[in-house]
């Protein structure tokens, strides 16, 4: 048995490529594996990336077309944006992510309309560093909940568990305990607009407290896992879904990796309940179960269809004297039953990729985000319009527009991009005739201050010198266009 799912993965069996993938971010940079999707009332698709640990990138799929990358924010600190998450609420879009700036933390909100920037506001300023950013939402209120670590006189860290609300601008700080040390924590609300609160500690327990409607007064927290019930080792991930046919929440856990190649500890999880009662832990997938190897999983997500089905996503990275698997895997448990089936939905040559986010649509079509070297994905089932995933390889992607170098820079700097196959591919002249190409400098009043391309090119890297002798000092904007496709990017000339 193990023999066989490992040649399988070896080959890229069929089962591998029922999910289907679109290169959403096109990046030139180290993206973060933070990317969070929304799927909005219409079963459009909004997705939220951190580029550099600086900027937040935006882009929307409306009535299957795509947008531009947009940049809603880029902070004046250099790899201090760590988390983010984001909500439909009315006809907004509500993206939160943390920002830093000397030794203030900061909680930010974008609000967009109709795929435009409407807003930016500092929610919260803290002395303390803020991390671990997770949300919910209910018909009219957007529920944050995070953390923030100080240290005490003797350099001890502690740490703090916020719950925000967006609307009403309430603040708790969940009680913390030596029992609770904050491993991971998830919001949610239940039909009945109850918000829960589910903690995860460092050692075998999880907790979970919760707000009535109209009241501010927390419950008591109440232990509802333990080792006794299945998990026999510390846990390190959550995440939760309320099932409306069942009334229950199931929840997918993730325990903790363990270096130790005989211990088989790292185990993907699954339970579901309400309140006090809850089943014990199932094990979905465990090495010891399968493989005799090293590896580890990473970043389980869980979705519920409208049948009340639990859908588990999650990441695979091992290898043995066999084969190996780098995968994303979709567990799923069928109507009635308690077993579930497992199958890799995605395979990868390289373990330098993240599972960042999922999301279900209407129709019970779940979508994937994640990251693959430089670049957010996005993946599902059914989509004609993506690409394949077994064909992404470094060519398959459009165009990439990388940093000016030196930058800032005075008086010269040098601009690198690259077309690819697949871009001149798509448009009407075809690859051997390349792609109408356009490179262009503007100043921030988005004049025209400089033309550098403008012409038909193949696909293929290139380099253009930019000489800003003749221009004043201060930020310019150099934006490429291939096709239908276009990037921007910012420069500073130092005078």
């Amino acid at each position: 048995m193990k023999k066989f799912l490992i040649v399988c993965a070896m080959i890229g069996f069929s089962f591998a490529q029922q999910f289907q993938s679109f290169n959403v971010s096109q990046s030139d940079a180290t993206t973060s594996e933070k990317a969070v999707i929304v799927v909005d009332g219409s079963d459009n698709l909004h997705i939220f990336w951190i580029e550099d640990k600086k900027e937040v990138h935006y882009r929307n799929r409306v009535n299957q077309i795509w947008s531009d990358v947009q940049t809603i924010y880029q902070s004046d600190t250099s790899y201090c944006i760590l988390a983010i998450t984001a909500q439909s609420l009315d006809d907004s879009l509500m993206v939160f992510f943390n920002d830093q700036k000397g030794d203030f933390h900061f909680l930010i909100n974008c609000v967009l309309y109709n795929g435009v920037l409407q807003s930016v506001d500092t929610l919260k300023t803290y002395s303390e560093k803020l991390y671990k950013l997770h949300s919910a939402k209910n018909s009219n209120e957007i529920t944050l909940a995070y953390q923030t670590s100080w240290q005490d006189d003797n350099l001890v860290t502690h740490y703090d568990n916020i719950v925000y609300q967006y609307r009403s601008k309430a603040e708790w700080t969940i009680p913390y305990g030596s029992y609770y040390a904050g491993t991971d924590f998830f919001p949610i609300y239940d039909a009945g607009d109850t918000l829960w609160y589910f903690g995860v500690s460092s050692s075998e327990f999880l907790y979970s407290c919760y707000l009535a409607p109209g009241s501010t007064q927390w419950s008591e927290w109440v232990p509802i896992l333990s080792g006794e019930s299945g998990c026999h080792a510390p846990l390190a991930k959550i995440d939760c879904k309320y099932n409306p046919s069942s009334k229950k929440f199931n929840m997918v856990l993730m325990t903790e990796y363990s270096t130790c190649m005989d211990c088989f500890d790292n185990m993907i999880l699954y339970t579901e309940g309400y309140d006090s009662n809850w089943t014990d832990c199932q094990h979905i997938d465990r090495y010891g179960d399968i493989f005799q190897g090293q590896g580890s999983y990473a970043n389980a997500h869980i979705e519920v269809t409208s049948g009340g089905v639990p859908k588990i996503f999650y990441k695979l990275d091992y290898s043995d004297s066999f084969g190996n698997e780098k995968s994303i895997r979709r567990a799923e448990r069928p109507p009635g039953s308690t077993s579930w089936t497992i199958e890799p939905v995605l395979l990868f040559t390289t373990n330098d990729f993240n599972l960042c986010a999922t999301a279900i649509d209407s129709r019970d079509s779940v979508r994937l985000t994640y990251n693959l070297q430089y670049d957010v994905y996005l993946s599902s089932k059914d989509d004609p319009s993506q690409l394949s995933h077994g064909a992404l390889t470094q060519s398959v992607k459009t165009f990439r527009l990388f940093p000016a170098y030196p930058n800032p820079f005075n008086p010269t700097t040098t601009i690198r991009y690259s077309i690819s196959p697949a871009l001149a591919m798509v448009q009407s002249t075809g690859a051997r005739r390349g792609v109408k190409v356009q490179l262009k400098v503007y100043n921030i009043l988005g004049q025209v201050v400089a033309t550098l391309v403008n012409k038909a090119q193949r696909p293929g890297n290139y380099s253009v010198d930019f000489n800003g002798s003749h221009l004043p000092g201060g930020l310019y904007f150099y934006t490429l266009r291939a096709g239908t496709h276009k990037q921007s990017k910012k420069m500073i000339l130092l005078k």
